[in-house]
């Protein structure tokens, strides 16, 4: 039996650690308004609603795990008003971005991300999907579709994020990663192709 090397051990897990999901998502909200309309006109567009999305929530979710009050909130709630509330605030930026002539695609890329969340929330006590790894599923056609050929660099990271979390457990473990990485790419990464044909 071999071991793993103490040095591709520490890279693997600083490649997981510096690709939470509140990051990878923070990133194509920051690049798709910048893809659709240009720089530097639309940087306050993705940087706004990268804090408001992603890095809010991380912040937030990241306290109240810290302090143990997760667990409890999230089981007395249930799925459903998590997942009603997070339908409402899709809705209201939808609406936001079409009043203030805003970037469609970043509307795309914010359904996406919500689409993938939910069917977590929703299947939940059946099934264990893991999030991170829905998230590089989701992210990786996400950045193809809206990158092209440059969005290979963003695969090609999150393919080894996937490959290092894939390899860190055993068998039982990595089939139910690899359905969440099918299920993020189905999931949101459909919802965003979807989106982005329906407004172009």
């Amino acid at each position: 039996m071999t071991t793993a090397d103490p040095t591709q051990q520490r890279v693997g897990a600083a490649v997981v650690r510096s690709t939470p999901p509140a990051v990878v998502w923070a990133v194509a909200l920051l690049l798709s308004p910048i893809v659709e309309d240009g720089w530097p006109a639309s940087i306050i567009w993705g940087i706004s609603t990268a804090i408001l999305v992603s890095l809010v929530p991380w912040a937030i979710v990241t306290w109240l795990d810290r302090r143990n009050d997760l667990r409890r909130g999230i089981s007395r709630l249930g799925a459903t008003p998590v997942v009603v509330a997070a339908g409402a605030l899709m809705y209201m930026t939808l609406r936001l971005i079409r009043y203030l002539d805003g970037p469609l695609g970043l509307a795309a890329v914010i359904f996406a991300i919500f689409a993938g969340y939910a069917v977590v929330l929703v299947i939940q006590r059946q099934v264990q999907l893991d999030w991170p790894m829905m998230t590089y599923g989701g992210a990786a056609v996400v950045f193809l579709l809206m990158l092209g050929w440059w969005g290979l660099t963003a695969l090609a990271v999150l393919a080894v994020a996937a490959w290092v979390r894939f390899q860190g457990e055993k068998k039982p473990a990595r089939r139910r990663l690899l359905a969440a990485l099918i299920t993020g790419a189905v999931i949101c990464g459909g919802t965003y192709a979807a989106l982005l044909q329906a407004v172009s």
